[in-house]
């Protein structure tokens, strides 16, 4: 063994190789701040075992970037003859840090503005990571540690903007493709501490030794990462176990009720004007994920007390712990009519979803003062949730098989050619994973439920201005 290197151990029997200059970036305020972020967000709160962080999966995306690159090498000439030694070290720098933009929650927020201009805030972590690599954010200072721009140069003597670079369309597949090492690593790695199953069918070995370098002679595609027939049935356990794992662990209607309490109180702040640009870089670089709550519902609750203490001081950062419930949910199974129109329009757009919702509160309130109990109490806009999410998680791009025995000489295939169960996992997405759903805080949960026909007066106010 290099005495210059070490050896990490993560969960799942990996033994991640780290040269000592790698080791270095670890060890950056930058990179130790990963580990203050659940990579699951508050998905522990369902899942209680799923508290790893984003600091392993660095370490683990960057362990398997390195076995791509490898099998790569071993398996096309075409990579061989393209790819130097300095080549594979930037992908393993691309690939440690491919998360260095994350805050507390920023999946979570990024919803709210999913496109990344226009926005009042930069919330995705992409901004962040390109201004943390060039030095324009820092983490605040960990006693004498290195910043990660001093190491990147002295260590590496590389520029920022090759490290940002995404220009090259293999070494962009490895890290941000419908089979890259970061599914492959959080994959297995979300589903073995959640403790589902769906993802321990991934045969990772079989999956990299059919990884091929594909060139459409055609000029139709540019070079990317294709793989052999041999690996048809592991490409399909990555996809299915992914489906799978938004459908039972990061879409479970808890973990959406939590994301929507805290896209909520966010929300408010923003509005507001509460919260500026320079104030949020400095709360998402200097917190973890309880903290960041904690900052936020502070500063919420200097201006809207009660929306703060029901969306975070007293529910998500409480020993109890009150989380919103389901009122209803619509799906494209029972309910296709009001799935197909509701979903065009507030699926990433929180400002109508939110409109649609304080509409659906107020109808509410007459509906409880006319017909409900004695002693209805009226329902403030932030007591009720409308959830859609994202619109393009079903979306993971097209995926191409090398058939050498092709006597066409076409050879290279698309893989909804190959495989019907590939072409069945966009529209099982629509039809069991992706659902909208209303919640509500559970104080007021019942009252609501007490109403004759709640569930048709909901569809009829969230329908009202659809057609």
């Amino acid at each position: 063994m290099n005495a210059k290197a070490t050896t990490i151990r993560l969960a799942g029997g990996m033994n991640i190789f780290v040269p000592q200059k790698v080791a270095k970036i670890l060890d950056t305020p930058e990179m130790q701040r990963l580990r203050g972020l659940a990579q699951l967000g508050l998905a522990q709160y369902v899942y209680p075992s799923a508290t790893h962080s984003r600091f392993s999966h660095a370490l683990g995306v960057y362990h398997m970037a390195t076995r791509y690159a490898h099998s790569l090498r071993n398996n096309s000439s075409y990579f061989r003859d393209k790819y130097s030694e300095q080549h594979l070290e930037l992908l393993s720098l691309k690939a440690l840090l491919h998360d260095i933009g994350h805050y507390p929650f920023a999946h979570y927020l990024e919803e709210l503005w999913p496109k990344e201009t226009g926005a009042p805030l930069q919330v995705h972590h992409s901004q962040f990571t390109r201004r943390i690599i060039d030095g324009k954010l820092r983490s605040p200072p960990q006693g004498r540690a290195r910043h990660l721009t001093e190491v990147l140069e002295s260590k590496f003597k590389i520029d920022p903007e090759t490290l940002l670079d995404d220009s090259d369309s293999i070494l962009s597949s490895i890290l941000n493709g419908p089979i890259d090492c970061d599914k492959l690593d959080y994959l297995i790695r979300d589903g073995q501490a959640c403790g589902v199953p769906y993802a321990n069918s991934i045969d990772v070995d079989r999956l990299l030794a059919s990884l091929v370098c594909y060139r459409r002679h055609d000029g139709a595609k540019d070079p990317g990462i294709a793989v052999t027939a041999k690996g048809i049935s592991a490409v399909e356990t990555v996809l299915t176990s992914r489906y799978q794992l938004f459908s039972e662990v990061y879409w479970h209607k808890t973990c959406r009720a939590i994301v929507g309490m805290i896209k909520e109180a966010f929300w408010l702040l923003v509005r507001a004007r509460k919260l500026d640009q320079g104030l949020f870089n400095k709360i998402a670089m200097s917190t973890d994920d309880l903290s960041f709550l904690k900052a936020i519902g502070d500063r919420l609750a200097a201006i809207k007390k009660k929306a703060a203490d029901d969306l975070i001081l007293n529910a998500l950062l409480s020993p109890t712990r009150r989380i919103y419930r389901r009122v209803i949910t619509f799906s494209e199974i029972w309910d296709q009519k009001a799935y197909q129109a509701l979903y065009p329009g507030l699926g990433g757009d929180y400002e109508s979803a939110w409109r649609a919702k304080t509409k659906l509160v107020n109808r509410l309130n007459k509906m409880g003062s006319r017909h409900g109990t004695k002693h209805w109490r009226k329902l403030s806009p932030h007591h009720v949730l409308l959830d859609v999410p994202p619109a393009d998680k079903d979306k993971v791009g097209e995926v191409f098989v090398y058939y050498a025995d092709d006597l066409r000489h076409r050879r290279w295939w698309s893989m909804d050619k190959c495989s019907t169960v590939v072409g069945a996992i966009s529209p099982g997405f629509e039809k069991k994973a992706k659902r909208i759903r209303v919640f509500c805080h559970p104080d007021y949960i019942s009252q609501v439920r007490s109403l004759k026909g709640y569930g048709n007066e909901i569809r009829e106010a969230l329908l009202e201005d659809r057609f």
